[in-house]
């Protein structure tokens, strides 16, 4: 029987993961398994560095169970001082602070903290598990968390200090309270519920006396400032005109005597004022204590109190941003951190001098279908507010967001129960929601970005859906944290695996190189230290591998096993020992690197294929012998082992598994002395022929490597293919 022949060389395989496609489907270059390998974009896939703790580490004085909410967060310009930059670390009931300037990171911890418990809400318990949200503007940091009061923190650099403030979120009573009536209708006797309503609309004219309520105003930080004045006169002059008190829809100053300029209530009368109600707005409020009473001085008006407070923080446009359940609050423009809070309009809304609204005047933006704001993250000229059932838009115009042109639409009907998963990378922005890893950007128009219009998609909807749904369990999804490297431009997610003993015990990373498109997990072993947070510096952790770059920006925070708890310090990517954790105890804990093709079954599934032998081609790592003992041994050796699958098969019972053997071979041993210590074999390439048994219609190959102290770096693979040309 005749028989076809045809050499297949494996060079680009650089697609990463792909878990959706079927068996004869099967994309070229990509994976169908894959763990703990790097992907490089000339085509080479190596061994992941091994996590280890930064060179000359230290841990933290202060401790943890490990079961606490923990978070970073990168303060910079603290103080308005551009080369003062912390690291926040907020774990439990405490925030630190370090000085990123300090290597190492772990050195530069300050000598102050913040207690979350001073600034808990009412009625809420268990601090230590809320999560807390962090944002730096104006050289402060603002802080904000679903169980806390929102505060800020100064820093103080004369005496290296810090201090702290908490901040009232207040708007104006644009509301007011049912005080049972029609807009038109004007009752014979007044209630406090009806007084308030039109106290609220302005009828406070101290200039016509007529028995005054004291009137309270809470400033920013809690205090209260206190007037005595005339506060009914007017209401009283309106009463004893028409024996019967003003509505709703009425404002009394429009009857003011031209010559007088007192208020003459048959004026009013010749005023036909329909149905509408007047403008509101004379109280400012506590956003979550709505105090009536304390703020008008009417007795008994029921307290308007929630429990939530805003789970996210942002600064952007120089103002302050904050989101609880379908509201968000924005503060005036923050020429003065008393502003912080103040998310209402400057002037007084009901004043018949200037009431306008202005550009730098703070607000209230509702967003009645929202279910729950999970996050607020500035994005081109705007805003994106991320909420459980979708995700909205705050925009402006080219001027940027003020508050008298603000426009807010849906953007997108998937939102989020992973807020720390959310990421913003070179225009895009990805998130873990219900239905898969999703990405969007702005649409791109004639004249560049569309405004409040965007592309979406789900990214792992072709590629790691599978991987997603059923490698990541539910419920570590919601606390999911993902950073930005520039360095790299990929995107990099922690999450946990399986059943640990905390959420935040992160065991698994997940990468998206956005160059590549590529998908690709690592898999980082607990056997003690564990993964707590992940973030950005300032700074390069610069490894370079020959010729694999391997630098980046991302350094994660390491909880380390003390005396029956936790303690903290900073770590990366970086053992060359290929071990995870080395430092920890001087052995580490091996971990498999491994990468497996998809099915190749050359355009054609009926025949079935031999690959006699197979070509495999690494780059080699050895560079020089070292002293160990009395012998001498290799500084950087590789080791790698190869495996056919045939048939699709994924068990070993199939029998179409073959024996698995080391690919990593040279071909002879170079020369050395004491006096040059060189690994020169004379080529840079490894290159083995392997001999390869089975056949079958479908093969897969498999590289893989346990060994501590042992790296690869495959360059590819080449294997001629040889078939019957009748099936």
């Amino acid at each position: 029987m005749a028989r076809a022949k045809v050499n297949r060389l494996y060079r680009t395989f650089v697609k990463g993961l792909i878990t959706e496609a079927s068996p004869l489907t099967y994309p070229a270059d990509a994976s169908i398994d894959e763990d703990n390998c790097e992907i490089f974009r000339k085509g080479n896939r190596s061994r992941r560095l091994g996590m280890d703790f930064e060179d000359s580490y230290a841990l933290s004085v202060y401790a943890s169970p490990g079961t606490d909410s923990t978070r970073t967060y990168r303060w910079e310009s603290v103080n308005n001082d551009s080369e003062v930059n912390f690291l926040v670390h907020r774990i439990g009931t405490s925030i630190y602070f370090y000085d990123l300037s300090l290597s190492p990171l772990s050195s530069g911890l300050k000598s102050f903290s913040v207690n979350l418990s001073s600034f808990a809400a009412p009625n809420q318990t268990n601090l230590n598990l809320g999560e807390v949200s962090m944002v730096g503007g104006k050289g402060y940091l603002f802080v904000v968390g679903e169980k806390l009061e929102p505060f800020l923190v100064e820093y103080v650099p004369g005496t290296d200090t810090i201090t702290t403030q908490r901040i009232y979120v207040q708007m104006r009573d644009f509301q007011g309270v049912n005080d049972g009536l029609a807009n038109d209708e004007e009752p014979a006797t007044l209630t406090g519920l009806h007084k308030y309503n039109l106290m609220n609309q302005g009828w406070m004219d101290p200039r016509n006396a007529g028995g005054g309520a004291t009137v309270n105003y809470f400033d920013q930080f809690g205090g209260v400032e206190t007037y005595a004045g005339p506060t009914t006169g007017v209401i009283t002059s309106y009463f004893t005109e028409w024996s019967k008190y003003p509505a709703n829809n009425k404002q009394w100053w429009v009857a003011k005597d031209a010559t007088t300029g007192l208020f003459t209530p048959d004026i009013l009368g010749t005023f036909f004022n329909g149905t509408t109600r007047a403008p509101r707005g004379h109280f400012v409020l506590d956003a979550f204590y709505k105090d009536r009473t304390a703020a008008s001085g009417i007795a008994d008006i029921p307290v308007e109190a929630i429990e939530d407070r805003p789970p996210t923080v942002a600064f952007a446009a120089g103002r302050v941003w904050y989101a609880c359940n379908s509201t968000v609050y924005f503060s005036q423009v923050l020429d003065d951190k008393a502003k912080a809070g103040f998310c209402y309009q400057e002037a007084d809304p009901t004043s018949e001098d200037i009431s306008d609204l202005i550009d730098s005047d703070g607000g209230v933006i509702p967003i009645p279908e929202m279910a729950k704001a999970v996050k607020i993250l500035p994005f081109g000229s705007g805003l994106v507010v991320f909420g459980t059932n979708g995700i909205w838009y705050i925009g402006g115009t080219q001027a940027g967001l003020t508050a008298t042109d603000i426009s807010v639409s849906k953007v997108n009907p998937i939102g989020t129960d992973s807020p720390d998963s959310i990421v913003e990378a070179e225009g895009q922005i990805f998130w873990w929601s219900r239905v898969g890893i999703m990405g969007m950007s702005q649409k791109s128009g004639q004249f560049g970005p569309v405004e409040g219009v965007f592309d979406r998609t789900n990214t792992s909807e072709e590629t790691v859906q599978s991987f997603y749904v059923h490698d990541i369990p539910e419920a570590s999804k919601p606390y999911a944290k993902g950073v930005y490297d520039p360095a790299t431009n990929r995107v990099q997610w922690v999450f946990k695996s399986g059943t640990t003993p905390s959420s935040y015990m992160y065991d698994r990373v997940l990468n998206l190189d956005l160059t590549l498109g590529a998908f690709y997990p690592w898999t980082v072993e607990t056997a003690g230290p564990y993964i707590s947070d992940i973030f950005i510096t300032a700074s390069l952790n610069a490894l370079v591998d020959q010729e694999s770059i391997r630098s980046s920006f991302i350094k994660y925070l390491c909880a380390v096993p003390a005396s029956g708890s936790y303690k903290y310090t900073f770590g990366y990517f970086k053992s060359s020992e290929f071990a995870d954790w080395y430092t920890y105890d001087g052995v580490g804990t091996a971990y498999m690197s491994f990468v497996e093709t998809g099915y190749e079954i050359l355009e054609d599934a009926m025949r079935k294929k031999q690959t006699p032998y197979v070509f495999c081609y690494f780059r080699r790592t050895e560079e020089n012998y070292v002293a160990s003992g009395d012998d001498y041994t290799v500084d950087k050796p590789s080791s790698c082992y190869f495996q056919v699958k045939w048939d699709w098969a994924n068990s070993s019972n199939s029998n179409k598994w073959s024996s698995k053997i080391q690919v990593y071979r040279h071909r002879r041993t170079p020369q050395f002395s004491e006096d040059d210590l060189t690994f020169d074999t004379g080529f840079p390439i490894v290159i083995s022929k392997n001999k390869v048994r089975g056949n079958g219609r479908a093969i897969q190959f498999r590289f893989e490597s346990d060994e501590i102290g042992h790296d690869f770096d495959l360059l590819g693979w080449a294997v001629p293919v040889e078939g019957n040309t009748e099936s």
